[in-house]
């Protein structure tokens, strides 16, 4: 029965990568293949029910009730702000960017991901069939991603580093790109974590062979992103690409290994201990080698990187970055338009439609007032505390090291996503919301013989 639940969590993950990849490919054309989506969601479904017959007990974390009144209170803000039954359907649950709909994708995908630990730990057989799925899962991906790269490549316009005949839609194929790539590197960091406790030959051949294929679909969906003009895609994935392998080289220092093993990470001592100093300078090293190896490949293939979107296609100035600066001078008068309430259509009423501010902080303040700011703000809070929750076993357990490894890597892709949207992005991004579900744990399930 467990290999049974491993292999329909990954028929599972497959659906929805491939759903993700075929609208990728699609840009522009809509929300294709949704008949995929829905089996997503009939087999993700089954497998909570299956997590939930097997606990004992659920607990739903408290930080929950907050998000619980938020949407709440941001489903009546859109209703009574718009009166539109399908403007509700859209920031809930529309495919482009409703924020219940992909918080609850990134739920499922954490259930499901979450069970591949706990019964890893209790068989050894189990976390070598988990291994052998999660490198053909790392293959399949790739292959759909070399088949989106090569297409886009033919499209590629001759005068400057953009696919022909591109419209609007670049930016929600942009975010199914990272979201797959943070389903991607969840599994992987499942399989780091459990490598750490049980160890052999077979996992460190996995190992090398997973990880330089996480780094080689960065690097192409990187170019891919590039390609449909989407510059914070590029971004995000070079951070989340960045942060994998600080961390993974971190650990393979014996000091850390030794320290997570015996002292529970807790937010205080990640941001103010030595862990914190090293990852940063680890990251500010890996950069510039990511810089260095992206100009001397653009230069040996000849690809002009003056012509790309991120260097405003030979215009000196980065137009995504101006025109977000541009726009946050019209928060003022959006957020004083109604303060404690906010208003979801402050832009057309005062501005012109689109001319929000593109910033999460912004725009929840502006759109949902400070009542939904609040709600978020405590949300947050009470989530990344209960993200270092305390570990119930003893110091020198293997999953005391175990859990502190992934609250680690949880917390920086999670930090990563918010800081993007915190400087770039609407209230509705759909890639926060997903890493919300899979990084902030909204329930918690305790078997029998935990």
């Amino acid at each position: 029965m467990k290999l049974l639940y491993l292999g329909l969590s990954f028929c599972s993950l497959t659906l929805l990568d491939f759903y993700l990849k075929v609208n990728i490919r699609g840009i522009g054309e809509g929300s294709l293949n949704l008949q995929v989506l829905a089996l997503f969601f009939v087999l993700g479904g089954g497998l909570v029910l299956w997590r939930a017959g097997l606990s004992r007990l659920i607990l739903v974390r408290r930080s929950i009730l907050l998000l619980a009144c938020f949407f709440a209170y941001f489903t009546v803000r859109i209703g009574f702000d718009t009166g539109s039954v399908e403007e509700i359907k859209a920031y809930l649950i529309a495919t482009t960017g409703g924020v219940f709909l992909f918080y609850l994708l990134g739920t499922m995908v954490s259930i499901s991901i979450d069970q591949h630990q706990k019964y890893s730990l209790r068989s050894y057989d189990y976390f070598k069939f988990f291994a052998f799925f999660l490198l053909l899962y790392s293959c399949f991906t790739y292959t759909l991603l070399l088949s989106i790269f090569f297409d886009f490549t033919a499209k590629l316009r001759s005068d400057i580093f953009l696919i022909k005949g591109l419209n609007e839609g670049y930016q929600r194929s942009g975010d199914f790109l990272v979201i797959g790539y943070l389903i991607l590197i969840s599994l992987y960091v499942q399989f780091y974590s459990l490598k750490q406790i049980k160890n052999s030959i077979f996992f460190r051949g996995v190992n090398i062979i997973v990880f330089t294929l996480l780094v080689i679909n960065a690097l192409t969906s990187m170019v891919i992103a590039q390609m449909m003009g989407s510059n914070k895609a590029v971004v995000l994935l070079a951070g989340l690409v960045l942060i994998l392998t600080s961390v993974s080289l971190l650990l393979q220092v014996s000091r850390i290994q030794r320290y997570l093993a015996i002292r529970q990470l807790t937010f205080y001592r990640f941001i103010s201990g030595k862990i914190a100093v090293s990852l940063f300078t680890l990251i500010v090293i890996l950069f510039f080698f990511l810089v260095l190896f992206v100009i001397v490949s653009a230069g040996y293939i000849g690809v002009d990187l003056a012509m790309t979107r991120l260097a405003g296609f030979g215009s000196h100035e980065i137009s995504s970055v101006t025109s977000r600066l541009t726009l946050l001078d019209n928060f003022i008068l959006h957020f004083s338009y109604s303060p404690v309430f906010g208003n979801m259509q402050v832009d057309c009423l005062t501005t012109g439609c689109g001319t929000y501010v593109h910033s999460f902080v912004g725009s929840s303040l502006t759109h949902t007032g400070i009542v939904g700011f609040f709600l978020l703000l405590g949300y947050f809070f009470l989530a990344y505390k209960e993200r270092f929750e305390t570990i119930t076993v003893s110091y020198g357990h293997p999953k005391f090291l175990l859990s502190n490894i992934l609250n680690l890597y949880s917390v920086l892709f999670i930090s990563a996503v918010l800081l993007i949207a915190i400087v770039g992005t609407f209230i509705s991004w759909s890639v926060l919301w997903f890493s919300m579900g899979l990084y902030l744990n909204a329930v918690k399930f305790k078997e029998v013989y935990e």
